[in-house]
């Protein structure tokens, strides 16, 4: 899972601190130097600020700042706690603590970086805030494996940047390490709103919508994916099991056919085309992608069931009860025992009894 950033929303914060800020050329033309990347040029300019006003927060705050965009983590935090001691305000105090905290979350020292945010809290009056500060412990909890806490962080974040899409997507993928699936759908469709061509957020809600048995909207889903990225693997593969759902059989093999031309070793995409070749009772080609599937799936019951089917209906019995018989070696399924058992009475010369149909 792709980390996210937030520094926009606190970019935000601290221009609407700058617009309040006294009338000193040198600190405008430090956030300029620092907006273009000119982060000792802007260090010198704020520094002359300071000179004139030593209690000017947002200089020695900006000071800080540069350093932590420099890498230079440990001078950016004694930056830092000279801003922390001359803060006024409780946005002041916010936004100080957020940086200590993005700095922690930099050096990956996530659970230093949880405790600061924590202790801001009670500075967090305003809606983006909030937001941010939430973000920030979201992103902190994914990092830390702690999927549970990264989804409630996330969710409060949500409710004050609803049309955050880092945010968003990220809950989302939160829910696919939690396996809710409802949750997937309800964040991911969101985050397909607000960035159409987010590839893996429409993959995973395609996939959510088949866990549910929604295949209509999973087709959905996978056309929008289709056409942002016609030959993403993923999208392909989600999209061909959506149109199998639908017995959309043409457009299943069309979707596979795709993915074994980017990745013709991919044994799974060459079982779903066996399968969607059979529900079409098209046997040529899908014992030929079904054998091609065994032989990169050799551990599949599924695949030689199917073999059995196929086999079955041309009257190869011989090699429908090998097939069989590797399926139940795999797997002591019932259904295939009973299938071992009907091609031994048709081999025996007893009444023929019909396969089932190959319902998948």
């Amino acid at each position: 899972m792709r980390s996210i950033r937030y520094g926009n929303v606190v970019l935000g914060i601290i221009l609407a601190l700058l617009i309040s800020l006294p009338s000193f050329a040198d600190h405008k033309k430090g956030y300029q130097l620092y907006s273009q990347g000119d982060y000792q040029g802007a260090i010198k300019e704020f520094q002359a600020s300071l000179e004139m006003a030593p209690d000017f927060w947002y200089a020695q705050f900006m000071i800080g700042r540069c350093y932590k965009k420099m890498g230079n983590f440990n001078q950016a935090i004694a930056e830092l706690k000279k801003a922390e001691a001359i803060t006024r305000d409780n946005s002041q105090k916010f936004t100080t603590a957020y940086e200590f905290a993005d700095i922690y979350y930099l050096q990956k020292n996530y659970n230093e970086a949880i405790n600061t945010l924590n202790r801001s809290k009670g500075f967090a009056a305003k809606t983006k805030e909030k937001g941010a500060l939430n973000k920030l412990l979201g992103m902190c909890y994914i990092n830390m494996k702690n999927f549970k806490q990264s989804a409630s962080a996330l969710e409060e974040a949500a409710r004050h940047l609803p049309q955050d899409y880092d945010v968003i997507s990220s809950l989302g993928k939160c829910y696919v390490e939690l396996d809710n699936t409802d949750g997937i759908i309800r964040a991911l469709s969101q985050a397909v709103k607000l960035r159409s061509n987010d590839a893996e957020s429409i993959v995973f809600l395609g996939r959510a919508y088949i866990k549910k048995g929604d295949f209509a909207n999973a087709v959905n889903v996978g056309e929008q994916g289709e056409r942002i990225a016609p030959r993403n693997t993923k999208i392909r593969f989600m999209l061909g099991n959506a149109y199998l759902g639908v017995r959309n059989y043409q457009g299943a093999i069309r979707s596979f056919r795709v993915v074994l031309e980017v990745e013709p070793n991919n044994g799974n995409a060459m079982k779903l085309l066996g399968e969607s070749y059979k529900m079409l009772e098209d046997f040529g080609p899908a014992v030929d992608y079904l054998l091609r599937a065994a032989s990169f799936l050799p551990d599949d019951p599924a695949i030689f069931d199917s073999l059995g089917f196929i086999y079955e209906k041309n009257k190869r019995f011989e090699d429908a009860l090998k097939a069989y018989e590797q399926a139940y070696i795999l797997k002591p399924d019932p259904q295939y025992k009973s299938s071992i058992d009907r091609i031994n009475k048709r081999l025996e010369g007893a009444e023929e009894t019909p396969p089932p149909p190959p319902f998948l």
